[in-house]
């Protein structure tokens, strides 16, 4: 009587492990990892300008006054681009998304003239009495020339709806944001005042870089798969990539061995490097297709 006792209560607690295992089978079967990459087109190309605007410095000089400025066009060529990341979804419905993309392109622009104006009082001979002359002038400006290269890193919360053939994926979150590249060439000028009062001229051509840092912001994605097999599928969606605030920042002087005059890299810093990179658009929209494999 006993034994069977304890039989039975051996056999129940059997019973109870082989239901437990049961009912976690499907969720265990649910849960998975996913690899994903994919091509990467933003739906519109980058546009934007620089802008200087400055009061020249006389060197060597009396009271002087003046500006000198030029806007440089920023507009991006053929972009190129690719989004990677895993999904871990542990069950049906709800998951996890870490992914990374890069963007880049090449940035050009026609430019407008670039004005410089000075006046100035000093004393020329003969009579050496003071007088006021103004200096002024407009250049012809050469195109844009420069790359700009766009990191993203996020991480997301994930929601999955369909069934095995065709599913949707909808993400959003966090998103950390690097953006980098170089633009040529930025005018800086100053002048100097010689013997007999013979005004000089000199001008940097400065290359500016965008700040190398990252910033935060937020994304959010839709994604339709196709099963291509048990494990393939093809993916196809638009992502919603916020943009990082775009500055710029004198990296060198192009010209430095051509200047009669050596001038600081500080003084361009200082006069023409304040001003950001103005773009026409607060983030980018991106066409992706590509392959998810689990």
């Amino acid at each position: 009587m006993t034994g069977g006792r304890v039989k039975s209560k051996v056999m129940t607690r059997v019973a109870a492990v082989l239901s437990l295992v049961l009912l976690a089978a499907p969720a265990a079967a649910q849960s998975r990892v996913e690899l994903f990459g994919s091509f990467a087109v933003p739906a519109k190309v980058v546009t934007g300008t620089f802008t200087s605007d400055y009061e020249p410095l006389l060197i060597n000089g009396g009271t002087a006054t003046g500006r000198a400025g030029q806007t440089l066009q920023l507009a991006g060529g053929r972009p190129k681009g690719f989004v990677a990341g895993v999904n871990w979804v542990p069950g049906r419905r709800l998951g996890v998304q870490l992914f990374g993309s890069r963007v880049s392109h090449a940035i050009g622009g026609v430019n407008t003239p670039n004005q410089v104006r000075l006046t100035y009082l000093t004393r020329q001979p003969p009579d050496y009495i003071e007088r006021e002359f103004t200096y002024q002038r407009s250049f012809d400006w050469p195109d844009t020339e420069g790359t700009l290269t766009l990191w993203h890193l996020g991480a997301n919360g994930l929601l999955r709806l369909g069934g095995e053939r065709v599913d949707l994926t909808l993400t959003g979150g966090l998103l950390f944001s690097h953006l980098s590249g170089h633009f040529d060439k930025a005018s800086y000028v100053e002048f100097r005042m010689g013997g007999h009062s013979t005004l000089f001229y000199e001008e940097a051509l400065a290359r500016l870089r965008f700040s190398d840092e990252w910033r935060a912001g937020y994304n959010a994605g839709v994604d339709v798969a196709i099963a291509m097999g048990r494990h393939v599928a093809l993916t196809t969606g638009v992502r919603w990539l916020s943009s990082p605030a775009r500055t710029s920042v004198v990296a060198e002087i192009l010209n430095a061995d051509q200047q009669i005059f050596e001038v600081p890299l500080t003084r361009v810093q200082e006069h023409i490097a304040t001003q950001p990179a103005v773009f026409s658009q607060t983030g980018a929209l991106v066409f992706t297709i590509g392959l998810r494999v689990r």
